[in-house]
């Protein structure tokens, strides 16, 4: 996991993308494959903490990988809600997947995000 020099930033790179947390905002940043791969191809998106109603986090474990998830206030369930898939979580623009290695820094940035939230 990454840590930037505010004590409010926090980063956790994931197989599907990195996520930074500003104390304001979710950066969801894809880059190569893993960006490709996603279904929501490369580049930069920005959730405002006022857009999120919750996080959700799957860990992951040797057989399945992991994923969070940024659910968004007024967006329409999303299959990875519905089943609770690792699959599901890849094609979604405000998912990341992530594998064992790196259950920590994603359940530190769960607890970052939902700490702001109150």
């Amino acid at each position: 996991m990454e840590e930037a020099s505010s004590a409010t930033s926090i980063a956790a790179q994931g197989l599907t993308g990195t996520v930074r947390f500003d104390g304001a905002k979710v950066s969801i940043v894809r880059q190569g494959f893993a960006g490709m791969r996603s279904g929501s191809g490369k580049g930069k998106s920005g959730i405002p903490l006022g857009a999120i109603l919750r996080v959700d986090l799957k860990p992951a474990n040797f057989v399945v990988n992991g994923y969070i998830e940024f659910v968004l206030a007024g967006a329409e369930q999303t299959d990875t809600q519905r089943r609770g898939r690792t699959v599901d979580a890849t094609g979604n623009p405000n998912a990341v997947v992530f594998n064992q290695r790196s259950n920590r820094d994603f359940a530190a940035f769960r607890d970052a995000v939902q700490a702001a939230l109150g």
